[in-house]
């Protein structure tokens, strides 16, 4: 990075850190844009398709049961963007194995990605807190927890980072965040920006809080997935969304390099509309893929009810079957605590589950039995896009 990289009004300073290396430290926000006239009526398109997203999530009987299938997809598709990669059924699989378990590292990586979106939805979805610096140390601290970097979690760095480390030569670095020491004063600002009012629409709050975010870079590891948590929290603040039934990194993982080009030109060229329009785009993808996700987990739901309802079962075999949409592998004593009977009874239901198709059996050689509703994971798996 140097300074021929930076255009003539770009919204930050450069200045050399200790080490004599270029670091970009950005302005506070808001940095006093004019929107083209066009963008009103994207963001109008967006808000309507959130709203409906909205509806349809709030009239589920029980919408607990398919955010966590949604929570686990957003971790996984936001890992993928930082070359993270588990597939949804080793996920799956990992999870019913137990704590004691050896867990592979990336995922354990995505467990605490799905942890930190957990804590966030809780904290502002549930409770009816406001994001704060507070809560997104909360995250950092689960998000690093167990694996490499976790020496740091929870605290603001203490060093230098640079971003596209070729041969860990600072020199050809993509970019340069700010020095250590000015991460306490640019995170104060961008908390009152956070939690202030502002004239501009929600959604153009939310990209320019992104891009802060991430330009700050204000942790040691971690700030791409925090910072993709934060759009979902900043939809709940904004009274976007109710139900966080959206996963917003599915255009970013799409579209990866764009989406790194985007957030680095505002910081050269001061290209806020480049940027802003390629976060609404992203936002209107992740909204219609999430409405036709959700309708195909209800879709699903429902025909398991009517398949099982049909040959006359109990109402305690549908319980396990809106459990499957939760953890969708479960063994023998899982039924039972879930269903809360007997183990002979739990695994009558299970074998009447496998029957049925909607559970399969895997790794029958390593007890306990564990059982696997593969549907389930076809429909929420996010599979990464080719490299």
């Amino acid at each position: 990075m140097n300074h021929a990289d930076f255009q003539s009004g770009f919204p930050g300073r450069l200045i050399n850190n200790l080490e004599r290396e270029i670091t970009f430290v950005p302005n506070p926000l808001p940095p006093g844009i004019t929107l083209p006239a066009s963008f009103a009526k994207r963001i109008s398109e967006v808000d309507n398709l959130l709203g409906r997203l909205d509806g349809k999530a709030q009239s589920l009987p029980d919408r607990q049961i398919l955010v966590r299938s949604f929570v686990r997809r957003e971790a996984q598709l936001s890992s993928y963007i930082e070359n993270t990669y588990a597939r949804y059924e080793e996920i799956a699989a990992a999870e019913s194995a137990g704590q004691k378990a050896e867990i592979k590292e990336p995922i354990r990586e995505t467990f605490n990605a799905e942890r930190a979106i957990n804590a966030g939805v809780t904290a502002v979805f549930e409770k009816g807190r406001p994001v704060s610096v507070a809560l997104i140390r909360q995250m950092h601290e689960l998000l690093l927890s167990g694996v490499r970097g976790h020496e740091s979690r929870g605290r603001f760095r203490d060093r230098q980072v640079f971003i596209g480390k070729e041969h860990e030569d600072v020199r050809l670095a993509r970019f340069v965040p700010a020095p250590a020491h000015f991460i306490d004063e640019l995170m104060e600002s961008f908390e009152q920006y956070l939690s202030g009012t502002d004239d501009l629409p929600a959604i153009i709050q939310i990209a320019l809080l992104h891009y802060q975010f991430e330009t700050i870079h204000p942790f040691q590891d971690g700030n791409g997935r925090l910072g993709r948590i934060l759009i979902l929290l900043g939809l709940c603040q904004h009274n976007l969304l109710h139900v966080p039934l959206l996963n917003a990194s599915l255009h970013f993982e799409r579209n990866r390099q764009q989406y790194y080009d985007g957030l680095l030109r505002v910081s050269t060229h001061g290209d806020w509309n480049g940027w802003i329009s390629f976060f609404i785009e992203g936002l209107k993808v992740a909204a219609i893929e999430s409405m036709h996700k959700l309708t195909d987990l209800t879709e699903l739901q429902r025909q398991y009810h009517d398949r099982l309802r049909s040959a006359r079962n109990s109402s305690l075999l549908l319980t396990l079957v809106d459990h499957l949409f939760i953890k969708p592998v479960v063994t023998v004593s899982d039924a039972a605590r879930i269903m809360k009977v007997s183990y002979q009874a739990a695994q009558n239901s299970v074998q009447k589950l496998v029957a049925a198709k909607i559970l399969v059996e895997i790794n029958p050689r390593t007890p306990p039995a564990r059982f696997i509703a593969r549907s389930i994971l076809k429909a929420v798996n996010a599979e990464p896009t080719p490299r």
